[in-house]
């Protein structure tokens, strides 16, 4: 079927790939016969926002792990597995920032998160939502609604554009985790958007080096697009809910023209044999 544009897939899609990966997941425990290591978050179980909470006490994290406090913006579940593994060999301790109002539908942004917050309880990593009035007494950001405002009147209007829709993208996602890092009192930043080969590394880089300088934070850039096969396997074999496309309705346009390209091609290689 053809849509319009990307809302009108998107709307389409929404309720299908919620229930296509609730009966994935439900036909692979069964499969196994156990739940699995992780719990496979719902659209039911996400966090509702609670009020304002205390702030994290950065110092009290530094005290009790002896490592060094880092704020890590983090874009899923999956994609954090192994900069928080490897920034934590390298002696920091990752404080995930949650701050993607580029995840659409709604009911994706809260599957992704749900299955963040899932694992982020298990291993142990304190997660700070990026958002006022979503319970971490943040001050320096906006509300849900607001950031989802601000995307579609700064990001949406670069439409399939991809380098600058993506570059700006990055820019509201890590100004906000930047402002929030430097209320928390970090020093550190860092972001798990460089662990994909599908992300604009060197733009994303430039992006985090300047929001940082200008927040007085030092920015911590690792190229983990290695590890990104390496957090494949390690996500799946947690259960973890993988996504499909980055995150807006654009990517996920992108993403299943893609996807059915790919598709013709192997088709077309079976008739030429």
């Amino acid at each position: 079927m053809l849509y319009e544009d990307a809302s009108a897939m998107m709307e389409a899609l929404d309720g299908r790939r919620v229930r296509r990966c609730a009966a994935a997941a439900r036909a692979e425990d069964a499969q196994r016969g156990i739940a699995g290591d992780v719990a496979r978050p719902t659209r039911t179980n996400v966090p509702a926002p609670t009020g304002e909470a205390d702030m994290i006490d950065i110092e009290h994290i530094a005290q009790e792990t002896g490592r060094v406090p880092l704020a890590l913006h983090a874009c899923c579940g999956p994609c954090s597995l192994e900069p928080v593994a490897s920034l934590r060999d390298e002696g920091f301790e990752p404080v995930i920032l949650w701050d993607n109002p580029n995840i659409q539908p709604i009911a994706e942004h809260d599957l992704r998160l749900a299955t963040l917050l899932t694992w982020a309880d298990i291993a142990g990593i304190a997660v700070v939502r990026c958002e006022r009035g979503a319970g971490s007494g943040v001050n320096s950001a906006l509300t849900p609604a607001e950031g989802r405002e601000r995307w579609e009147r700064v990001v949406a209007p670069h439409g399939f554009d991809r380098v600058p829709r993506c570059r700006a993208c990055y820019t509201i996602r890590l100004d906000a985790a930047c402002r929030v890092a430097r209320e928390l009192g970090f020093s550190y930043v860092s972001t798990t958007l460089a662990v994909s080969p599908y992300q604009l590394f060197e733009d994303c880089t430039e992006i985090l080096e300047r929001l940082a300088a200008a927040n007085g934070l030092t920015p911590i850039v690792r190229d983990w697009r290695p590890l990104y096969p390496k957090a494949t396997t390690e996500s799946r074999e947690l259960g973890m809910y993988r996504q499909n496309y980055c995150g807006c309705r654009f990517s996920a346009a992108e993403a299943t023209i893609e996807r059915h390209e790919r598709r013709d091609e192997r088709k077309a290689a079976r008739r030429a044999r």
